[in-house]
């Protein structure tokens, strides 16, 4: 009965996507064809604007003060609900990572260097890597419980007894689209 159920709430879902241009939910923009580009942009442009703010309106240009401005007003942006729209596309990681390095760049004493030895200066991770780490900690949650949500949902633990394996060994499923292939169910497993 279930099986049913969630079949049609696909395929009434899929309907409704398709009529759609783009739809938003929890603030996260997703067109028909299951593709964040337009959020990714959005929340770039948004992200840009604040770090530009951030240079402009702060009397003081002490290093320190910037990144903590940085990390709290313009990294959030880029990091909400980071699990759900995840990039794949090499334009959209890039765009997102844009963000950091332009800003970073402006500093004062730092623009002569890389992004990677900037990020070492001020002590900060790259955003993708944060994105793995937020990626990680939610299917650590979800698999031992400490979220309100059935792990058999997202997750298939291996049945496969094997000499080097773990009990947490995860099956990856199957998928038969390209968009599938990156929902975090699927993403989170090749990791």
């Amino acid at each position: 009965m279930t099986a049913g159920v969630n079949l049609n709430i696909v395929s009434v879902l899929s309907i409704y996507l398709s009529h759609t241009v783009s739809d938003s939910h929890l603030r996260v923009t997703v067109d028909p064809h299951l593709s964040f580009s337009q959020h990714i942009e959005k929340i770039t442009c948004k992200a840009h604007q604040r770090a530009n703010l951030i240079h402009h309106c702060f009397a003081s240009k002490q290093c320190d003060l910037l990144v903590k401005a940085f990390i709290t007003y313009a990294r959030p942006i880029l990091e909400y609900n980071s699990p759900l729209w995840s990039p794949t596309l090499k334009k959209d990681i890039i765009s997102i990572e844009s963000v950091q390095r332009k800003f970073t760049k402006r500093l004062p004493d730092l623009s002569g260097l890389s992004y990677h030895s900037r990020l070492k200066a001020l002590n900060l991770e790259s955003l993708e890597l944060r994105r793995l780490r937020a990626d990680l900690l939610l299917a650590y949650k979800i698999l031992f419980g400490l979220l309100r949500v059935n792990s058999d949902i997202f997750f298939t633990p291996r049945n496969q007894s094997q000499l080097c394996s773990h009990a947490y060994m995860l099956h990856k499923q199957r998928y038969f689209t390209f968009n599938r292939c990156n929902f975090f169910s699927i993403r989170i497993v090749n990791m």
